[in-house]
């Protein structure tokens, strides 16, 4: 009888490690879960009375809400970033428009005083410029000729023989930049009445053999300085294709009429 007693209990022998432990459920796997099965709050909506989410002023706020106000902030983001590349299109549209024009004036002009003049005008009135300064080094042979045929253009009365030496720090720039204020900078501004606080844009003007590209000559014939009253009109991060056309626009257009080649 004892023996048959015994044989029908179950075997208790080491209880403890017979069981094996809980796998514990971290954030992610729940997340990755989510992410695989997203219809499962509709097959399990019995759980959504169980969630706590953050809690608004008027209370609770539910899963549609936050998932709603979520959706609400992106889609605000991607419309501000759809607008700031819409504006910046419209900019590049209208650069591109006036740019064209210019093309056209500088073609038309018969004579490199017509030209330049034109040049000046209509960057002021087109690109929202205080002004459009140009500055031509007499040491060059090709600017020279220049004054030649056009002597009512007298750009030294028009730049002061006290503002050399800031238009020759000018000089050191080989490309189109959008330089940091600076005293020279600051005194050109000043001696033609415009704010100090002003921002600028340095072109530099060179003599070309022929309108290729290639052709370019290392001879420099000065410097197109522009100039807006705003101080963030120019910013050293703007880029700078449209300095870069409008520099071998003006020197393609001085090669065209005639200076002697170098």
């Amino acid at each position: 009888m004892s023996a048959s007693l015994v044989n029908i209990h179950p075997h208790t022998e080491n209880p403890v490690q017979s069981i094996e432990p809980k796998h514990v459920v971290n954030a992610e796997e729940v997340s990755q879960f989510l992410q695989d099965h997203p219809d499962f709050f509709i097959t399990n909506e019995h759980l959504l009375t169980s969630i706590r989410l953050p809690q608004a002023d008027n209370g609770t706020l539910s899963l549609v809400g936050r998932q709603s106000e979520l959706l609400r902030e992106k889609q605000n983001m991607l419309e501000k970033a759809l607008h700031n590349l819409h504006s910046e299109a419209q900019a590049n549209e209208y650069r591109s428009l006036h740019l064209h024009r210019l093309a056209v004036h500088l073609i038309s002009a018969h004579s490199p005083c017509l030209m330049l003049q034109t040049l000046r005008e209509h960057l002021c009135l087109n690109f929202d410029l205080a002004a459009a300064l140009l500055h031509l080094d007499r040491r060059s042979a090709s600017v020279q000729a220049l004054y030649a045929q056009c002597p009512e253009l007298d750009f030294e009365s028009n730049i002061g023989s006290a503002l050399a030496t800031a238009w020759e720090s000018l000089a050191d720039l080989s490309s189109p930049q959008i330089p940091r204020n600076n005293n020279d900078l600051r005194q050109i501004l000043r001696r033609h009445g415009l704010p100090e606080t002003g921002s600028t844009a340095v072109i530099p003007i060179y003599a070309m053999r022929t309108i290729d590209q290639a052709s370019l000559s290392t001879e420099r014939l000065g410097t197109l300085l522009l100039i807006k009253r705003n101080p963030q009109g120019f910013s050293p991060d703007m880029g700078k294709l449209f300095l870069e056309q409008i520099s071998e626009l003006v020197s393609a257009s001085l090669a065209r009429l005639s200076l002697p080649s170098v």
